[in-house]
């Protein structure tokens, strides 16, 4: 056990509202977004948001993100799909913005972002254990091979997109073990975790991002 994770709340947010995430869609939570953030961010130094609206429609929730990141490190992922995608974020205000494989068009794009910011987080989105993508390229690499591409990456992520979560399955954390093997970077684990599983992640995870969705609940949470 590494027991020096960073945990790191996540909200997700749609139209401007917080939603969570469970095995047939996304529904918003009866709760206001900036007090569930305030209640989100005790204790921590940072916050990640999903920003749904620009990964499924490429339209970032940008005053939404200027208004978080005024008085807080806020980390996005809005899917960029090039690197004017991810300049939008930064400008915006964020800290640091998740580039992934899922929208990401291509590795030359990861490029592009790397020769204008170090405020980048590359995340490797796997879906079945096959890396998850619209791109053609990005999808028929296995992950040793987009993890040599792009070992440049001041941070790394790996993402499982499992949605069995939703149904209470239990953490697994054996493939992420093959993945740490390959790289020297710090590196997030995000999988729907839940807070309290933390400290099941293996040696070499710097940092976990766990969602409100299937974290603890508290006072006035659904």
């Amino acid at each position: 056990m590494n027991g020096k994770i960073d945990a790191i709340p996540s909200i997700s947010v749609f139209d401007g509202a917080p939603v969570v995430a469970g095995k047939d869609g996304y529904r918003k939570v009866d709760a206001d977004l900036f007090d569930l953030v305030e209640d989100l961010r005790k204790g921590s130094k940072r916050l990640y948001m999903i920003d749904l609206n620009g990964i499924h429609r490429n339209n970032p929730q940008t005053d939404i993100i200027l208004e978080l990141s005024s008085d807080m490190e806020l980390w996005v992922d809005a899917g960029p799909r090039v690197m004017e995608d991810l300049m939008d974020i930064i400008t915006s205000g964020a800290a640091k913005a998740v580039i992934g494989t899922k929208t990401l068009l291509s590795l030359d794009e990861f490029r592009r972002c790397m020769e204008i910011t170090e405020n980048l987080i590359f995340s490797i989105d796997i879906m079945k254990d096959s890396v998850a993508s619209i791109s053609r390229e990005i999808g028929s690499m296995s992950i040793p091979e987009i993890l040599d591409e792009v070992k440049e990456s001041p941070m790394l992520q790996v993402y499982w997109m499992n949605r069995g979560r939703y149904a209470g399955n239990s953490l697994n954390t054996t493939p992420f073990f093959e993945i740490l093997s390959h790289i020297k970077h710090p590196a997030l684990y995000a999988a729907n975790v839940h807070r309290t599983e933390i400290e099941q992640l293996p040696d070499g995870v710097s940092g976990a991002v766990f969602r409100y969705d299937v974290s603890q609940p508290t006072a006035g949470r659904e």
